[in-house]
């Protein structure tokens, strides 16, 4: 692996460093909207809660329709609301380690890239027949390796700076 580091000049790997990460960004997104933006499936999800009310409390529990579509609309709405600031967020912190170097958004995506590498596999052997999880392990194995190309350079900034006696 030191080869392809070696092979890929600094700047390069400065640019992966954000889209890797923005990338995945957008994948978990669309995930997150696939599951959770889905009127079918909200609707068979308030189905059984209510029924699970109604046996609890003895007797079946019926919403209006106006009330089911407010609910939805909220659903939405937070769920976009959610989804942009997560993008927002990690847009920033990518803008700031890449034009202003900063050390804790360098510290972000370290943490981010070793804990997604590992979860996003572990996620993705769950189910590998769904294609949406094979993703999940491509980008989990992709920021395994931008994990250890940060280490990489790090350790190659560390031998810059410290004359070798």
């Amino acid at each position: 692996m030191k080869k392809q580091y070696s092979n890929t000049n600094e700047k390069n790997f400065k640019f992966l460093t954000i889209l890797i990460p923005f990338i995945a960004d957008l994948y978990i997104c669309s995930y997150l909207w696939k599951g959770f933006g889905n009127k079918e499936q909200f609707d068979k999800s308030l189905k059984l809660a209510l029924d699970v009310i109604g046996q609890a409390g003895g007797q079946a529990v019926e919403l209006p329709q106006e009330y089911i579509a407010q609910l939805w609309e909220l659903m939405i709405l937070t769920l976009v609301s959610i989804l942009s600031v997560y993008l927002i967020v990690h847009v920033i912190v990518y803008l700031l380690y890449y034009f202003k170097e900063k050390k804790g958004a360098l510290s972000y995506i370290k943490f981010y890239s070793l804990s997604a590498g590992i979860l996003m596999p572990l996620f993705a052997v769950f189910d590998l027949k769904n294609l949406f999880n094979i993703g999940f392990l491509i980008i989990g194995i992709a920021f395994l390796w931008l994990n250890q190309g940060i280490k990489f350079y790090e350790k190659a900034k560390e031998k810059v700076k410290k004359p070798v006696k």
